[in-house]
């Protein structure tokens, strides 16, 4: 796998500045964490993710990102404030963490795609049909699936480094919101979860009008083809039982059609 990348490190221009990236990411996430005294804790994520890197393992995203939550959680039992971690106590810090890791993942998984696959491959599409009732409906084995040889857009990477930018700004925005109202008095001296309640509700309400406006979009931009079938899974649904009627009876004439059907009563 290695010599893999290299090549298209020297071929790829997409493959190299996603490889940049992830590689940047790591060396910031090190950092970042060096200011929780981890010690030499503090690279092990790192390691882990450039081991991932070179070898292309695709769970390797996966698990830099439950080292570091392991780490800040027994950072923060360690310095005895288990309810209130030290990410939470500055909050432009824990946003450079959160954009970091959220690059670091979107690169990772991009060169992914780029070098192997975005989803593992199906080994069902190899199957060939063995009993002689399926020949003529069996549409496997299926043709091999090949990469496409385009190359990433220019459009892309910036995308992703601007998007990561601002998601990072408008998380701090609305923390810094929070952290200026007080808490109501039922809370007490809980600041730190009754902040959290409040964003948890924020996320919760732009995931639901996130939701709401991306299916309109999809909606109102889906081709002739795709409205034709969403259509037809309609009425499917909603006519099923009959259909299934209308089908068994259709079934049960071209049996009784048969010759020799009579005598077999």
């Amino acid at each position: 796998m290695v010599p893999r990348l290299l090549r298209e490190l020297a071929s790829r221009p997409g493959v190299r500045d996603y490889t940049l990236v992830c590689a940047t990411a790591l060396g910031m996430l090190t950092v970042l964490l060096s200011g929780l005294n981890l010690g030499g804790m503090a690279l092990l994520p790192a390691l882990v993710g450039l081991l991932g890197l070179l070898l292309g393992l695709s769970v390797s995203s996966t698990l830099v990102l439950l080292l570091v939550m392991l780490l800040v959680f027994f950072r923060s039992i360690w310095t005895g404030r288990f309810l209130v971690p030290p990410l939470l106590e500055s909050p432009g810090y824990g946003m450079a963490l959160a954009v970091t890791l959220l690059v670091y993942v979107a690169s990772q998984n991009r060169l992914g795609t780029l070098l192997q696959h975005a989803v593992p491959p199906d080994y069902r599409r190899q199957r060939e049909v063995k009993a002689r009732q399926w020949l003529g409906r069996w549409l496997l084995p299926g043709e091999p699936l090949r990469r496409t040889t385009a190359q990433p857009a220019s459009s892309e990477f910036v995308q992703m480094l601007v998007g990561a930018s601002v998601f990072g700004l408008v998380g701090l925005l609305l923390w810094v919101l929070v952290s200026v109202d007080e808490p109501p008095v039922e809370w007490g001296n809980s600041a730190t979860l009754w902040r959290l309640q409040v964003l948890a509700w924020l996320g919760l309400l732009l995931v639901l009008t996130g939701g709401t406006l991306l299916g309109y979009l999809r909606w109102a931009m889906a081709s002739a083809e795709e409205a034709r079938m969403r259509l037809q899974d309609e009425v499917w649904n909603a006519t099923r039982g009959e259909t299934r009627q209308i089908t068994s009876w259709q079934v049960w004439a071209r049996l009784r059609s048969r010759p020799g059907a009579e005598d077999k009563r």
